[in-house]
């Protein structure tokens, strides 16, 4: 009789609802303290089970793998419910960076409590509790449905101001490495598979869908120095999707390179191509006063209020004031061109 009672009460426990499953159920109404003292209560009723057991006839064989049973029957976590996942869905949801950690952290105790369950038994199943664990933590359907740089793509989109764009950029890779980290918890995680998990989250292979620097410094209306400063800020950005896109240790170099390259469109523009070879409509006093410092130098722009020429033909923006190269090309130097141009003002200054 003693041995019935020990077996069924066993069994009871294992089929109504084992330690893990139960705990697991009790998280998703109720508080993780409240569900983590209810699974060490479990563990003791298996634990008084199994004594009992021991002292029937049952023997030890039997008694112990019911006593596993109780404890955890092995239930795949389901998936969309592990913690890549539920941190991937946070991210998604709009929720602070603040609040999926925390939610994430809850979520890797968890797991460290199943796993406890798990080896509480002296002969449990070692290979069993390490793929249950690595499954608390993540699944191998987990998937990115958004990289960092098309987060950041979004971001400008909205027309959000830069510089808070690229401190969202920081804390998307930041997610990247969260998930990175999540997913190698365990010793004997899947290390391919996490990496190439956390290099979809930096990039996944989305286009650029915002409009190109080049394109964007054309239809700038502002003055000329506005739409440079401008398009200065633009390629910062193609730089910063560019670093983020790299930043996976597997990252497909060319395609990084694409996104960057898509980014900024055309390289014609005055940030590229300081190499201006003549004004589009110049004062004839400019133009005579510059022409032989022009002999000098290679290609340097004359005095003009109203716009310049690139060397190969492209027209640039009209200016409201004297556009000066970034740099300079040619055997003058620096110094040289400086003090050319000193000479071109002072001259034209004059003859106006």
């Amino acid at each position: 009789m003693r041995y019935t009672t020990a077996i069924l009460s066993l069994a009871a426990i294992a089929v109504a609802q084992d330690c893990v499953t139960s705990y697991e159920s009790c998280l998703l109404t109720t508080d993780e303290n409240t569900c983590t003292s209810q699974l060490a209560s479990c563990k003791n009723v298996c634990a008084n089970g199994l004594d009992a057991c021991n002292q029937s006839d049952a023997g030890s064989v039997v008694c112990q793998k019911n006593y596993n049973s109780c404890l955890n029957t092995f239930p795949i976590i389901p998936g969309g419910s592990d913690c890549v996942a539920k941190y991937i869905k946070c991210g998604e949801s709009g929720q602070s960076i603040e609040s999926c950690n925390s939610q994430n952290a809850v979520c890797k105790d968890t797991c460290t409590n199943i796993n406890s369950a798990c080896l509480s038994s002296g002969s449990a199943d070692q290979a069993a509790c390490a793929t249950q664990y690595n499954q608390c933590y993540y699944s191998t359907s987990d998937t990115i449905t958004l990289d960092t740089v098309a987060k950041y793509q979004n971001c400008l989109n909205t027309g959000a101001n830069v510089t808070s764009c690229n401190a969202e950029l920081t804390n998307f890779k930041d997610e990247c490495t969260t998930i990175q980290a999540t997913c190698l918890v365990s010793g004997t995680a899947d290390a391919t598979f996490c990496s190439a998990l956390t290099a979809s989250c930096y990039y996944n292979g989305s286009k650029w869908s915002r409009t190109s620097c080049s394109a964007a410094f054309s239809a700038c209306t502002a003055d000329d120095s506005e739409c440079r400063r401008q398009l200065t800020q633009c390629k910062d950005t193609c730089t910063n999707a560019e670093a983020s896109c790299r930043t996976a240790q597997n990252a497909d170099a060319s395609a990084c390179a694409a996104v960057r390259s898509s980014c900024q469109g055309s390289a014609n523009d005055p940030i590229t191509d300081p190499n201006i070879s003549s004004s589009s409509s110049s004062a004839a006093a400019s133009s005579s006063a510059s022409a032989a410092v022009s002999k000098t130098l290679s290609s340097i722009l004359t005095v003009s209020t109203g716009g310049y020429t690139y060397a190969n033909g492209t027209v640039g923006k009209n200016a409201t004031s004297t556009y000066t190269p970034i740099s300079y090309t040619g055997a003058a130097s620096k110094a040289g061109v400086s003090a050319a141009l000193a000479g071109v003002f002072g001259v034209a200054a004059y003859l106006l």
